[in-house]
């Protein structure tokens, strides 16, 4: 008789370790899902946030298209074009450094009558590059007459890509 209730003392504790590494186990694996589902949206997020600064720095860029043809540095003295004695002038000046974060690079390409390009800032990387055409004019003195001679060009600004590493 103290055998059969030994032995069932013995059956209930090994039913009650069963459920209690049942338990154990389900634990592990709902919280391995759960690390799961926390990699894959951490993933998802950051895609996002670079898809966003690359949406945000090709925003800049066509704002920097607009801006840069009205800004005194580079305007002409009459007129919206781009002065071409100060593009020589002005593109080895670091002093706009904060002005270019973000850019891989400015470049105006002459294309009418002769073609040649001018850098005006490159960080030696080819991205995502916007453009837009611009007049390019060059003020002439000759005989105590003042004219600008103007060329077709375009205006190249170049962004940096983000992407997930």
């Amino acid at each position: 008789m103290q055998t059969t209730r030994l032995y069932a003392r013995c059956s209930r504790n090994k039913s009650a370790q069963l459920q209690i590494q049942e338990t154990a186990f389900m634990l592990l694996a709902l919280a391995f899902l759960f690390a799961l589902m926390f990699i894959f949206y951490s993933n998802f997020q950051v895609k996002q946030l670079y898809s966003e600064k690359n949406r945000l720095q090709a925003e800049k860029a066509v704002t920097l298209l607009q801006k840069i043809e009205t800004m005194p540095e580079f305007s002409c003295l009459k007129g919206n074009c781009i002065d071409f004695d100060k593009i020589i002038s002005i593109r080895n000046v670091s002093g706009y450094d904060a002005l270019w974060k973000g850019l891989s690079s400015i470049r105006i390409v002459t294309i009418y009558p002769n073609r040649s390009i001018i850098t005006v800032y490159d960080k030696g990387r080819k991205d995502i590059t916007y453009s837009g055409y611009v007049p390019l004019c060059k003020t002439q003195y000759k005989e105590g007459y003042i004219w600008q001679d103007c060329d077709l060009a375009k205006l190249l600004v170049s962004i940096e890509e983000a992407k997930a590493t």
